[in-house]
């Protein structure tokens, strides 16, 4: 199974560590798993210099206007089998192969920004938490917080989690 992997925090920040945690999980991927491919776009990320992409594996993603880029959906109408997708920072694809992969950082904007930048992070972020087959978060605190901001949204997905796992393992 293709793994499509969506690299748009390079292009968010310059440095930093989702950009430090992106680049280890990349790397890794690319040593350890060869159907790796890459969402990817011009940047001037430090990190990113020592990403080593082969130009057959990157997939443009289409809009070159970052502002609009970071908050769209991604197509990947090419991808026809079964993949598994993961954005470093809350983006989905509207691909209904894909089963999707997010990893959650923080809740910085939630907890202590207001206004717009506040209510644009924290939809994309119910959005991606929505449309999540799988969560990662990085620590404890981030569980808990993810617990506190999106409780409902994450008690329906582990009753649908539970369901499904209920149907398959009763067949």
């Amino acid at each position: 199974m293709n793994i499509i992997l969506d690299n748009i925090v390079f292009s968010l920040q310059k440095a930093g560590g989702i950009s430090t945690y992106w680049f280890e999980l990349s790397s890794r991927i690319l040593r350890d798993y060869g159907n790796a491919f890459f969402v990817d776009r011009e940047n001037e990320n430090i990190v990113s210099k020592n990403l080593i992409i082969s130009k057959e594996r990157i997939l443009k993603s289409g809009i070159s206007n970052l502002l609009l880029d970071r908050f769209m959906n991604i197509r990947l109408n090419g991808v026809s089998d079964n993949f598994i997708f993961h954005s470093s920072y809350n983006r989905i694809t509207t691909n209904r192969n894909a089963k999707q992969v997010l990893t959650i950082h923080d809740f910085v904007h939630e907890r202590f920004y207001t206004g717009m930048r506040k209510l644009l992070h924290s939809y994309q972020k119910g959005k991606a938490i929505k449309n999540a087959d799988a969560i990662i978060v990085i620590s404890e605190n981030t569980k808990k917080d993810l617990m506190f901001f999106f409780q409902r949204l994450i008690l329906i997905k582990l009753m649908s989690f539970t369901m499904a796992f209920l149907t398959i393992s009763f067949q």
